[in-house]
C-alpha cells in the first residue's frame, strides 16, 4: 500500500507542479513565453527517449538477481551468493557506463536542437532564450544521470525510496518556479526551478542508496568496464528504446508542428490542451507503472493466475482513473481558465473530444503492451516506428501544402494508431492470456 501511495504521491507532485505553476505560467508569463514553456515540457519528455529503453532492460535484470537471491543462498550458501553478487555488480556497472555516455550524448543532442530549431521560434519571440535554455538542457543531463538510480531502486523492490526523492524534487521545483513567476523572473523562472529540483533528485538518490541492498551486493572489485554484457544487452534495450522513441515522436511531434507553422498565440492554445491531456495519460498510468516489477516477477515465477489478476487490476485503475477528469475538463477547462484571467485557453470541444479519445485508447495500448513485455519480448517495434514516420511525414506534408489547420494535428495520429496499433495489441494481449492460461491446466 506504501509503495502505491508514494508512487501515486511522486505522479500527482508531478502533475501538481505542472498544473499548479500553469495559473501562475499563464498569468505571469506573455503568451509568446508560455509558448516556448510548453515547448520546453515537450522536449523534458526526451528523458524517456535518451533512456532507450535500458533502465527497464537493467532493472529487471537486477530484479531477477534480487528474486532469486534468498532461494540461492539457501541452496548454496557460498557459491550461490558470490555467483549473484558478480552478477549484480556487472548489471550496475554497466548501467553506469551506458548513462554515463547517453547523457553526454543528450548534451549534444539538445545544443544541436537549439541551433537548428529555435531560430524560427527566436524570429518570432524577437529575443533569444539561450540561457533558459541551457539551464533546462542541464536539468535533462541529470536526470538522465538519476536513471542509474532508477537501475537499482526499481531492481532492489525499493522503488518506494525513488518515488520520494521525486515527489520531494517535484514540489521543490513547484515552489521555487512559482516564488520566481511571482519576482517577475518569467522564463527563467521554469529553468532555474527544473534544474535546481533535478540537482536536489540527484543528491537524495544518492544519499539513500545504502538504504537499499546496494551495498551487500555490490563488489567493488568488479570490472568497471565491460562492453561484452553491455552488448549482450543491448538489442533487447534498443527494441525498447526504438519504441520509445517512435512514441515520442507520435505524441510530442505536434507540439513541435503547430510552434513552427502556427503563430505563437494558437501554439500556446493548442499546447496546452496537449500538455494536460499527456499529464491525464501518464497519471493514468501509474499503478500499471507501480505493479510492473510484480508483474515481471509473477510471470518469471510461473505464477499466472496473479500474472492475469494483477494485469485485470491494472487496465481497471489505468481506464477508469482519467474518465471523471476528462469529463470536468470538457465542462469547466475553459471556464476556469477564464475565471483565473488566463489569456489561453483550451481548444474548442469539438478537439478536445478528439483529443479524449485519443488518450483513452493511448492507455489502453500501454497497459497491453507492457503486459506483452512481460515475456521479454518487444514485438511492437515495428509497428511502431512505422506509424511515428507516418505521423511525422504526413504532418509536415499537409502542413507544407498549406493546410495549416490545427485539427490535423490530432486527426493525423489518431488515425494512423487506429489503423493498428490501438487494437492490435489488445489482441496480442488475449492472446498471452491464453496461452498462459492454458499451461496452469492440469
Amino acid at each position: 500500500m506504501n509503495l502505491t501511495l508514494w508512487a501515486y504521491a511522486s505522479r500527482f507532485t508531478g502533475l501538481a507542479s505542472s498544473m499548479l505553476i500553469l495559473p501562475f505560467g499563464l498569468h505571469y508569463l506573455p503568451t509568446e513565453q508560455f509558448s516556448i514553456w510548453m515547448i520546453f515540457i515537450a522536449v523534458y519528455g526526451l528523458i524517456i527517449v535518451f533512456d532507450f529503453g535500458l533502465s527497464l532492460t537493467f532493472s529487471r535484470k537486477v530484479n531477477y538477481v534480487y528474486s532469486s537471491l534468498e532461494d540461492k543462498e539457501k541452496r548454496a550458501p557460498a557459491g550461490g551468493f558470490l555467483s549473484l553478487k558478480e552478477e549484480y555488480s556487472r548489471i550496475f556497472n554497466s548501467s553506469v557506463t551506458v548513462f554515463s555516455i547517453i547523457s553526454l550524448l543528450s548534451a549534444v543532442v539538445l545544443a544541436l536542437f537549439y541551433f537548428f530549431y529555435f531560430p524560427i521560434i527566436e524570429g518570432k519571440l524577437g529575443y533569444r532564450v539561450a540561457l533558459e535554455w541551457s539551464l533546462f538542457s542541464s536539468a535533462i543531463f541529470i536526470q538522465i544521470i538519476c536513471l542509474i538510480f532508477n537501475v537499482v531502486y526499481f531492481g532492489l523492490s525499493k522503488n518506494i525510496f525513488y518515488y520520494k526523492c521525486l515527489s520531494i524534487s517535484n514540489l521543490i521545483f513547484m515552489v521555487l518556479s512559482i516564488v520566481l513567476l511571482i519576482l517577475e523572473w518569467e522564463l527563467m523562472a521554469i529553468s532555474i526551478g527544473r534544474f535546481v529540483s533535478s540537482v536536489l533528485l540527484l543528491l537524495g538518490l544518492f544519499a539513500l542508496l545504502n538504504k537499499t541492498e546496494h551495498r551487500k551486493l555490490y563488489d567493488k572489485k568488479s570490472k568497471l568496464l565491460d562492453w561484452d554484457y553491455i552488448k549482450s544487452v543491448l538489442p533487447s534495450s534498443l527494441s525498447l528504446g526504438g519504441v520509445s522513441l517512435s512514441n515520442y515522436l507520435s505524441s510530442k511531434s505536434a507540439v513541435f508542428f503547430v510552434s513552427a507553422y502556427f503563430p505563437l498565440e494558437q501554439a500556446a492554445k493548442f499546447s496546452l490542451t496537449h500538455n494536460i491531456f499527456s499529464i491525464i495519460t501518464s497519471v493514468s498510468l501509474i499503478y500499471m507503472t507501480a505493479h510492473n516489477p510484480k508483474i515481471n516477477i509473477n510471470y518469471k515465477s510461473g505464477n499466472f493466475d496473479s500474472f492475469i489478476s494483477l494485469q485485470n487490476k491494472i487496465r481497471l485503475v489505468s481506464l477508469v482513473f482519467p474518465v471523471p477528469i476528462i469529463v470536468c475538463l470538457l465542462l469547466f477547462g475553459n471556464p476556469i481558465l477564464n475565471w483565473i484571467g488566463s489569456e489561453t485557453l483550451l481548444l474548442t470541444l469539438g478537439l478536445l473530444m478528439l483529443f479524449s479519445v485519443f488518450s483513452i485508447l493511448d492507455i489502453n495500448r500501454n497497459v497491453s503492451q507492457y503486459f506483452i513485455m512481460a515475456s521479454d519480448e518487444v514485438p511492437f517495434l515495428k509497428s511502431s516506428v512505422i506509424s511515428a514516420a507516418a505521423i511525422v511525414l504526413l504532418s509536415l506534408f499537409a502542413y507544407e501544402m498549406g493546410f495549416t489547420y490545427i485539427v490535423l494535428s490530432i486527426l493525423i495520429p489518431l488515425l494512423v494508431q487506429l489503423s493498428f496499433n490501438f487494437w492490435y495489441w489488445s489482441v496480442e494481449e488475449v492472446k498471452l492470456r491464453n496461452k498462459v492460461s492454458h499451461v496452469e491446466k492440469p
